[in-house]
Order: C-alpha cells, then structure tokens, then sequence
C-alpha cells in the first residue's frame, strides 16, 4: 500500500513538471531576412512600399504566425516601419513568404539615394517582433544582411 501512494505521488509530480514544461515552452524565433523591396504609392511626403520577407521555421514543429511589427533601416538609418496581420503557418523546418506593407518619407528615400552614389551595395537591418497564435509573447528578431545591385 506504501509502495502504491509513492508511486502515485511521484507520477503526480512528473505529470505536473511536465505540464508546467509544456505551459512555458518558448519557440525558437523564426529567421526573418528581406528578400525584395518594391515601391507601392509614391506622395510628396510619404512613400508606401511592399517589403518581401523570407521567413524560416528552425523549429521542429509547425509555426503558425499571427502578425508582426518592424523596423527597416538601410546605412545605418532608419528607413520605413510598419505592422502586418498576416497570418501564415510555417511547417517545420520549411520557409514561407510574404509581403507586408511599410511606410517611408521623402527625406529617408532622399537621404538614401544621396549615399548611394558610387556604391553598388546597400546594407539593411531588420528587426520586430512576431506574434504566435494562440499565445500571449512575441517572439523578437533581428537581421543584418546587404543587398546588391
């Protein structure tokens, strides 16, 4: 009979750190980098343009997205931002990609070109944060990369 309630205790245990493990689980954070850039709707003081973001799961399970929120900054300053609520799942160890909206203004767009003279290259920084479904943080992430042309 003693031998019974221990074991019963400690299976309550175990099943209880597990539980807990499975409550607090952090994914890792998908890999974000700028895939294309394209101009949207050109104003006298601000510019839309449509960012094409690869995203990739390094997780061993599917992700599935419910918005983001990001920064771009080219040469060090920073360029556009926006917010997107699109919604995708990315499969486990796969990639998906999507195109979000940000918004720029005349002295950004101006202060780049400017720069650019001579250079065949453009440095980029990329950062936020991306909402899961069905959870309550937001997992950051942040990308350096260069874009040629």
């Amino acid at each position: 009979m003693y031998y019974l309630k221990q074991s019963g205790l400690v299976l309550t245990v175990l099943v209880g750190l597990v539980s807990c493990s499975a409550l607090t689980h952090r994914p890792e954070a998908p890999i974000v980098s700028l895939s294309d850039i394209k101009f949207s709707k050109m104003g006298l003081l601000e510019q839309n343009l449509i960012l094409t973001l690869r995203l990739k799961n390094p997780n061993d399970y599917s992700l599935p997205l419910r918005g983001l929120n990001y920064v771009l900054k080219l040469n060090g300053h920073e360029f556009a931002e926006g917010v997107s609520a699109s919604r995708v799942t990315i499969a486990p160890y796969g990639e998906a990609m999507i195109d979000v909206n940000v918004i720029s203004n005349f002295f950004s767009i101006f202060k780049q070109l400017k720069g650019l003279s001579g250079k065949e290259s453009l440095k980029y920084s990329l950062s936020g944060k991306i909402g899961l479904v069905n959870k309550a943080f937001k997992l950051p992430f942040s990308r350096k990369g260069e874009l040629s042309f």
